[in-house]
C-alpha cells in the first residue's frame, strides 16, 4: 500500500516541481524585460537630450567645446541595462540548473545595480551634463557674430523658446537679435525683448527630462532587487521542502 502511495506522489511532487520552476523562469523572463525597458529609457534620453531639436543640435557645432563627462549619464544607463540582462540570463540558468549560488549572485549583482545608479546618476546628471549644456549655450552667444551655424542654432533657439541671451536680453547690449523678440517686430530693442534667458528655459527642459529617466532606472532597479530576492527566498522554500531536486 504504502509503495503505491509512493508511486502515486511521484507525479504530483514532479509536478510541484515543474510549477515551481516555471514560476522561477518567469520570474528571470520579467528581470529581462526590466532589463530591456532599462535600455530603451537610456536611448529615450539619449535621443531627447542629445540628438533631437534645438538641444541636440547644440551638441553638434564644431566650435562648441566637448565635455565627455556629460556621457557618463549614458554610460551609467547603458551599464546598468548590460548588467540587468546578464543577471536576468544568469536568474534564468539558476532556475533550470535549480542553482541556489548563481540565484544568490543576481540578487548580489541586482543590489550592485541598484547601488549603482543611486550613486551615479546623481553626479551624471545634475554635475556633468547640465554644465555642459550651459557651456554649449555659451558658445552659440559668443560665436553668434562670427560663424553662421552658431547665428542660425541661436537665433531658433530663441524664437523657439521665446528666451533672449543666456541669463537674459541685456547680454546682447549695444545690439540685440530679433530673434529675441516676436516675428511682428521690425526692430529689437530691450524693451520689447523677450523677458527670459535661454539657459533657465533649456535647463528646465533638460533636467525635467533626464529626471524622469532616472527615476524610471531607479523603479526599474527596485523591482529587479525584490524580483531577485524572492527568487532567493523561492529556491530555499522549495529547497527546504524537497520540492526542487
Amino acid at each position: 500500500m504504502s509503495s503505491l502511495e509512493e508511486k502515486g506522489l511521484i507525479p504530483a511532487e514532479k509536478m510541484m516541481r515543474d510549477t515551481m520552476r516555471l514560476g522561477f523562469y518567469a520570474l528571470s523572463v520579467a528581470l529581462y524585460a526590466f532589463a530591456l525597458i532599462e535600455v530603451v529609457v537610456a536611448a529615450i534620453v539619449y535621443d531627447g537630450a542629445y540628438s533631437k531639436d534645438v538641444v541636440g543640435d547644440i551638441d553638434s557645432l564644431r566650435y562648441v567645446a566637448e565635455a565627455p563627462r556629460h556621457w557618463a549619464a549614458m554610460i551609467i544607463l547603458m551599464t546598468s541595462g548590460a548588467l540587468a540582462v546578464f543577471c536576468s540570463v544568469l536568474g534564468a540558468c539558476g532556475v533550470v540548473k535549480s542553482n541556489k549560488n548563481a540565484l544568490k549572485l543576481c540578487t548580489l549583482l541586482t543590489f550592485a545595480n541598484f547601488v549603482l545608479q543611486i550613486a551615479g546618476l546623481g553626479f551624471a546628471f545634475q554635475t556633468a551634463f547640465f554644465s555642459s549644456t550651459l557651456s554649449k549655450i555659451r558658445s552659440l552667444e559668443f560665436f553668434y557674430n562670427t560663424d553662421e551655424d552658431s547665428k542660425a542654432l541661436m537665433d531658433t533657439l530663441q524664437r523657439t523658446f521665446s528666451c533672449c541671451g543666456v541669463n537674459g536680453a541685456a547680454e546682447w547690449l549695444p545690439h540685440i537679435p530679433l530673434s529675441c523678440c516676436d516675428e511682428s517686430v521690425e526692430c529689437c530693442n530691450l524693451q520689447i525683448a523677450f523677458d527670459r534667458g535661454c539657459w533657465p528655459v533649456i535647463g528646465w527642459y533638460t533636467k525635467e527630462l533626464t529626471l524622469v529617466a532616472a527615476e524610471l532606472a531607479s523603479v526599474i532597479a527596485v523591482l529587479q532587487l525584490i524580483f531577485g530576492v524572492v527568487m532567493i527566498m523561492a529556491i530555499r522554500s522549495a529547497a527546504s521542502s524537497e520540492t526542487i531536486v
